[in-house]
């Protein structure tokens, strides 16, 4: 495929995007006695540490028609830090309108998963992780709407570098 081609598929993808997300807002409004759930979105932008942008896409917009999704569930806003000096990983979820004992955290080798579901409220996020970590050491404290769930890092390596003997 040269350039051209790259650039056109993307640009079909992200108009076919587009036209779900109207297609189903304008039935929803226009038909309100539709069964189909409220649409919710959002997009937040940042910039890492290494400078480059991050987008984070909010609520209960399914772009990937393929996978499982419910859409009454928000993906809440979530931050992830990193704490070199400690290795540990620290994920920050806003998760108003539910209370402690409605959040569900699981942590496997790669990911974080964090749902809450409250009766006017659902939420749902899965947090991939660059790194492998420690799902045993993972702990998480719930206060005025914050979660802050925090997971150490497996130990790196020393050195990706091995002497190998020759024979």
């Amino acid at each position: 495929m040269n350039r051209f081609d790259d650039i056109f598929k993307e640009l079909r993808k992200t108009l076919s995007e587009q036209e779900f997300i109207f297609d189903r807002l304008f039935r929803t409004v226009l038909e309100p006695d539709t069964q189909e759930a409220q649409l919710n979105h959002s997009v937040s932008i940042h910039i890492d540490q290494d400078g480059k942008p991050v987008t984070t896409w909010l609520g209960n917009i399914n772009l990937n028609r393929d996978a499982q999704f419910d859409e009454a569930a928000q993906t809440p806003y979530t931050e992830t830090h990193i704490d070199k000096d400690a290795g540990i990983l620290i994920i920050v979820a806003e998760l108003p309108g539910v209370s402690k004992e409605n959040i569900k955290v699981k942590a496997s080798k790669r990911k974080v998963t964090i749902s809450a579901e409250s009766e006017k409220k659902k939420y749902y996020k899965e947090v991939d992780t660059e790194r492998e970590i420690d799902p045993k050491s993972t702990s998480a404290q719930y206060k005025n709407g914050i979660l802050e769930v925090r997971v150490k890092f497996k130990e790196p390596l020393e050195s990706d570098e091995f002497e190998v003997e020759v024979k």
